[in-house]
């Protein structure tokens, strides 16, 4: 074909044609892969609005969202009652704000402040005990003797327990009618310090109902701050005193046990009765 022959229709179907190359080649290099690229990104989208997200027991999708937010504040509207709940039970079963034993959060704390309390300790649980034993005789007309004794403290920060302080701190003997006697036993519930009353025996001693009975007393201390380690759940104090087996957890079990001054038990020569616990969570 000669240049001649070239008209403007041949120019138009000529540049109509290069039009369509150059799309097509912009097409596959690179509106395909978009289109690729964004099925893929909705596909993806679809699969996470369909995915569930536990918040409190219960599963939310994201067109959920404001149910999950709601749900979440509940949640933690919870753990903070139930905080609160602990921090009063544990005020309640505790010593006094100055013998708290503080595992702080640095040794020098612990050094300076905890270790003190940690050496009088034996001391303060042995008083706060023998004070309450005779205030509840008193409360149910029944005579109490004790003889509590609590092993000294190990002067080593390593030896503080980080869970339970468990203080065996020996028997008691009792002497009353048998009604009061137990009236006492359970009033121990409201001691100042989580306790367990164990191996009560009682024996008939006297006419109208009195008996002589015996028991020992054990007492947990808890302390605070940063490095406590929470027991594991089932059971309470009781359980974990039996995992404990009675022992001291770190005290020293030798010479060197704090006793109350003067103290001193007869022997009850009580006949066996079944155990009776003491307070509880």
């Amino acid at each position: 074909m000669s240049a001649a022959k070239i008209t403007q229709l041949h120019v138009y179907i000529i540049g109509g044609v290069l039009l369509l190359i150059i799309g097509l080649g912009l097409y596959f290099t690179l509106l395909k892969p978009l289109n690729e690229e964004n099925t893929v990104l909705a596909s993806s989208i679809t699969s996470t609005e369909g995915t569930g997200v536990q918040v409190d027991g219960k599963s939310f999708t994201i067109s959920q969202a404001s149910a999950a937010a709601e749900a979440l504040q509940q949640a933690e509207q919870r753990r903070d009652k139930n905080e609160a709940r602990l921090r009063a039970l544990e005020a309640k079963y505790q010593v006094g704000p100055r013998e708290r034993i503080v595992l702080a959060q640095t040794d020098d704390e612990i050094l300076k402040v905890t270790m003190s309390r940690w050496l009088q300790l034996p001391k303060v649980v042995v008083t706060l005990m023998e004070n309450h034993a005779q205030k509840l005789a008193k409360k149910h007309g029944i005579t109490v003797q004790t003889a509590f004794a609590a092993p000294a403290s190990v002067p080593a920060p390593t030896a503080i327990p980080t869970d339970i302080i468990t203080y065996p701190l020996g028997g008691m003997a009792i002497r009353g009618n048998f009604t009061k006697v137990m009236a006492w036993v359970k009033d121990w519930d409201n001691a100042p310090l989580l306790v367990s009353i164990d191996g009560l025996k009682c024996q008939l001693a006297g006419q109208k109902g009195e008996v002589a009975a015996s028991c020992a007393l054990t007492a947990y201390v808890f302390p605070t701050g940063p490095r406590v380690v929470i027991p594991g759940a089932g059971g309470g104090a009781g359980a974990a005193a039996a995992g404990m087996g009675g022992g001291m957890g770190g005290m020293d079990s030798g010479a060197g046990a704090y006793a109350a001054p003067g103290a001193g038990m007869p022997d009850s020569g009580a006949a066996g009765a079944p155990g009776m616990p003491g307070n509880g969570p």
